[in-house]
């Protein structure tokens, strides 16, 4: 289930290339990739990584791969993956290429592979680059000259600095904690906040593969402890990352951790300019429904690819569940930039984070992972199309079914990990959560268990 290789040959999935250390992701499979790179991208590219070790050992073979291939490569150590996206463009590479399995668990590791702007590639450039990998054997370099490696410790401040000085001079002076998962966020939103003139409080925000008391994954479950703390602390916002610094989840002054809808909404109030806001097929439709009424043109995108709808619509605002994509700052999902930019709304703001999240629009919106090993795909849609033959069925990613009250059950089989996944939305709880039992029921019937 896991999406980085079949038959041996690397495939990309809902967010670039995911799989096991050493089972399904090792440097042999690596050294394909750069090969089909330095065939792929013309210019100088550039490399990151995340805490894992894991994704320092593979970053290392890519820099020396893509040498050998002939390209010149600078690395840039551990930073965000839209940090490593800002430098790819700023920098003036020809792409960028990130080691990170975000918020998956520690044994997984990742690629995601940047354009000159620092956009994830297209899924045309991703199929390029597939057949490559697939025509690659092993022979000695052709040419003699090797490209040359390079390493800059400077680029993490200069994305720093450049958040802080393009947001917002701060009114109030806020009391913010964070939890950035020890992962590659660790000490970056701290810096920026720091900058702004907020007083910062840090938890798990060593960056290091140490162990942590939750999971990679920020949500309800695994951030009660730190709900906890902020409670405890009397911070006037909390803030969670994942282990690349894409994703962000926020607590707020009476330590409820505030659902993703709510990021989505929160990051719109933010956005001065109206335009086409592209938002995944699961998110809430209580942000569509803002969206619309603050005057934002909204189109539904693919899970894992709003970012590219977006700028293909030439849009002013993408988002997912705990991603925010702001076209005026960047085409790539950046947790350190909107967490930033939020709490410099909050911070002008006479109310507090909590009294303008009160305003906001609420759906009942739940979501259940179904640990699994195979999908009869097409044994899933007939059922789903039967059972649902008098509703609407959109099947833009995986089945989504549109009842005539609103609300919407969603069918996902997902493109990183062995699970498929079901989501719920409605502006009834007890609409929601019958669903959910509903969706599961049907898919168990189309699923082989893990393990």
């Amino acid at each position: 289930m896991t999406n980085s290789s079949e038959g041996g040959v690397l495939k990309f999935g809902t967010s670039g290339i995911r799989g096991i250390f050493n089972q399904q992701l090792s440097l042999k499979e690596v050294y394909r990739l750069c090969y089909a790179l330095s065939q792929s991208f013309d210019g100088d590219l550039c490399i990151a990584y995340d805490t894992r070790q894991a994704s320092q050992t593979l970053g290392y073979g890519m820099a020396a791969g893509l040498s050998y291939y002939g390209k010149n490569v600078t690395v840039f150590g551990v930073v965000p993956t839209p940090a490593l996206a800002f430098l790819t463009r700023e920098s003036g590479f020809s792409g960028g290429v990130m080691l990170t399995a975000s918020h998956n668990p520690p044994e997984y590791v990742g690629i995601k592979i940047f354009d000159n702007e620092g956009v994830e590639i297209s899924l045309e450039k991703e199929k390029e680059i597939e057949n490559l990998i697939s025509q690659y054997e092993e022979r000695r370099v052709e040419k003699t000259r090797l490209g040359e490696i390079r390493f800059d410790e400077t680029g993490g401040w200069r994305y720093i600095d450049r958040i802080a000085s393009t947001l917002q001079k701060s009114g109030r002076r806020l009391r913010v904690l964070l939890d950035c998962g020890n992962g590659a966020a660790s000490t970056f939103t701290a810096a920026v906040l720091r900058q702004l003139g907020h007083e910062v409080l840090t938890i798990n925000s060593h960056p290091c593969s140490c162990s942590l008391g939750r999971t990679l994954e920020p949500n309800v479950h695994s951030l009660q402890e730190t709900s906890k703390m902020a409670r405890s602390l009397g911070v006037d916002i909390a803030v969670a990352h994942d282990g690349d610094g894409d994703r962000v989840v926020l607590i707020d002054d009476k330590g409820r951790i505030l659902e993703d809808q709510m990021l989505s909404m929160l990051a719109l109030l933010t956005i001065p300019t109206r335009g086409v806001a592209a938002i995944s097929i699961n998110t809430s439709q209580s942000v569509q429904n803002l969206a619309e009424k603050l005057g934002f043109k909204v189109l539904r995108a693919r899970l894992g690819k709003t970012f590219l709808e977006m700028r293909e619509k030439n849009g002013v605002f993408a988002t997912e569940p705990s991603k925010v994509t702001d076209a005026s700052w960047g085409i790539w999902e950046d947790g350190v930039y909107i967490a930033s930019k939020i709490i410099q709304h909050v911070s002008t703001s006479s109310n507090s984070l909590s009294q303008i999240v009160d305003t906001l629009p609420k759906n009942a919106y739940y979501q259940r992972n179904i640990l699994v090993s195979e999908v009869d795909r097409l044994g899933l849609e007939q059922r789903i199309l039967e059972k649902y033959r008098d509703e609407t069925v959109e099947k833009l990613d995986g089945w989504k079914v549109i009842f005539k009250d609103g609300s919407f059950l969603l069918f996902r089989v997902s493109g990183t990990e062995p699970k498929a996944r079901i989501y719920t939305d409605s502006s009834s709880e007890k609409r929601a959560a019958e669903l959910l039992d509903e969706g599961a029921t049907l898919i168990e019937t189309c699923t082989t268990p893990a393990g």
